[in-house]
């Protein structure tokens, strides 16, 4: 099987609250988008897997690896694949290359084994392998609440292109939310944005009240971050906003004219794509 493992970008996040397990709840929306990895997946006398990237670890360590793990954990029994990933998104973007890669190896090995396994079940693995995996189980567009994992998926347009760059370096995600200051009363829902009844008003509102509680402790951090929006902005797109924690930041055009100048706007050790969403 030869499959394509699709990013997300989160069009707003906010932290609503600190949980007694350590973890934090959030509200962001979530947007499948067509930036992607491929994998190649085949039935085997072993498990094993290899990447394009040569420092990935591709041990028991990786998601893909630990998905597999995970479904033999539940079956107890072994389903030795053949794995290679083309990797294409960025590591520690804030743009779930990994979350994705997890939860397309969850699909697959069900496929390819025949596995009888309820959507719950497969959700519940899911979870256990990241806060984001269940979303990447249905991708599309999805609110999402608790630490991501209450999903309720909505409608969005998707009329608009997106230039997606990510500066040479990653932002721990442990490290951003370890900055999280909350203040409660500073919060208003993103649940009003769920249901948009019609398209002018996700482009007259929902856009524009968008925000993400990391960007500015990334933005502190790390300035380059403001730069790349300010070029995007100069581009013509009519919103940024940084995906996740970081560091990817996305700026949503009305029409491809910006294609052409993205890649030359930006630092040649950038990597830079421009996306639909899904």
């Amino acid at each position: 099987m030869l499959i394509k493992s699709n990013a997300k970008i989160n069009l707003g996040l906010k932290i609503v609250g600190k949980r007694e397990d350590g973890y934090h709840n959030l509200e962001t929306i979530f947007q499948e988008i067509s930036l992607c990895d491929w994998i190649e997946i085949e039935k085997s006398d072993v498990l094993s897997m290899t990447c394009s990237l040569e420092n990935l670890d591709c041990g028991e360590t990786n998601l893909c690896v630990r998905a597999v793990r995970k479904l033999e954990l539940f079956f107890g029994k072994e389903f030795p694949v053949k794995i290679h990933l083309k990797k294409i998104v960025p590591v520690g973007a804030g743009l779930g290359g990994g979350s994705s890669n997890a939860a397309m190896i969850l699909k697959a090995v069900a496929a390819i084994y025949q596995l009888k396994i309820s959507q719950a079940n497969l959700k519940k693995i899911a979870l256990s392998l990241g806060a984001d995996v269940p979303f990447f189980l249905s991708g599309k567009s999805a609110f999402g609440s608790g630490i991501g994992e209450i999903l309720r998926e909505i409608e969005l347009p998707k009329n608009y292109f997106l230039g997606i760059v990510h500066p040479n370096f990653q932002v721990s995600t442990a490290w951003a939310y370890s900055k999280i200051k909350i203040n409660l009363t500073d919060k208003s829902s993103f649940f009003k944005f769920v249901l948009p009844k019609f398209e002018n008003k996700f482009w007259k509102n929902f856009l524009f009240e968008m925000e993400n509680d990391f960007e500015p402790i990334v933005e502190n951090e790390f300035p380059i971050i403001l730069e790349v929006k300010k070029t995007l902005t100069d581009l013509g797109a009519i919103k940024t906003l940084l995906s996740g924690s970081g560091s990817a930041v996305f700026g949503i055009f009305e029409n491809s004219d910006f294609s052409e100048k993205l890649k030359s706007s930006f630092n040649p050790d950038f990597s830079v794509f421009i996306a639909k969403p899904i």
